[in-house]
């Protein structure tokens, strides 16, 4: 088999985190055929993906394809390369002026041609993982209550941003931007179904063995309704900027969200 490069953008809130986590926890036995890059290597291209979805500013496609350039100025030429970040396609829809995935279609076909120019030996592998609808707006508001101060309750943020929930339309734009390359889709419906969890079916999907890999724990849950419901009191309160982050930080760890339980390894 060639060498790949597996390029997994996104969309937020599809088993993202559960396959970054599964990548991270099985870094050392997939390091002799496979460098990964997350978050913690790729915060500049993601900041200025970002900052693009919220402005569409060209300087921001400009620093991003140059960050990402950095990035992989010492990628091995001889290995796979793993690329697993949600933020390359932007912010997720309902963050402050984001209405929508339109911008990741921008984005993409600048981070593929650095991919290109950068490891020209290399098959570039575009996986999008998706959810249903209903779904992923319901997990998008829980995460939303938490990550901003989204004031709106479930029923008119449903209302608002049903379009934006149509993922599979999002990828068939994104595919249209990146032809001829194949774009493949992996429901978490499905992926949920595989041995070791959505970090193990991405790889599979994208052609890469998981064999030998260890599974993680289940993690980094959303609020439940109960949650929810304080969460969105809190951002509806008159606390500061700061004291509100600091209470929901609180009450988060306290109800145990956002953290993961260990796989067995």
């Amino acid at each position: 088999m060639g060498r790949r490069i597996l390029l997994h953008p996104g969309f937020h809130k599809t088993g993202t985190s559960s396959a970054q986590h599964f990548l991270w926890h099985n870094r050392e036995r997939l390091a002799p055929v496979a460098r990964l890059y997350l978050l913690r290597h790729l915060r500049l291209v993601a900041d200025a993906a970002m900052r693009y979805a919220r402005k569409r500013q060209v300087a921001d496609l400009v620093a991003a394809a140059g960050s990402l350039t950095e990035v992989l100025a010492d990628a091995p030429g001889d290995r796979h390369l793993v690329l697993s970040c949600e933020g390359l396609s932007g912010h997720i829809p309902g963050w402050p002026d984001v209405a929508d995935y339109g911008a990741a279609a921008e984005i993409l076909p600048v981070l593929v041609q650095v991919l290109r120019e950068s490891l020209s030996g290399h098959e570039c592998h575009v996986v999008l993982t998706t959810r249903a609808p209903e779904a992923w707006l319901s997990s998008a508001w829980r995460h939303l209550l938490i990550g901003t101060r989204l004031r709106e309750d479930w029923p008119v943020f449903a209302r608002r941003y049903h379009r934006a929930a149509d993922l599979d339309g999002a990828a068939r734009r994104i595919a249209s931007a990146l032809a001829p390359l194949p774009v493949t889709c992996l429901p978490l419906e499905r992926a949920r179904e595989h041995p070791l969890g959505p970090g193990g079916a991405l790889l599979e999907l994208a052609g890469l063995s998981s064999e030998g890999l260890l599974p993680v724990g289940h993690g980094n849950r959303g609020p439940d309704a109960d949650l929810a419901r304080e969460l969105l009191a809190l951002n509806r309160s008159g606390l500061t900027t700061e004291d509100l982050k600091a209470r929901k930080q609180a009450l988060c760890a306290s109800r145990g969200v956002g953290g993961w339980v260990r796989g067995n390894g």
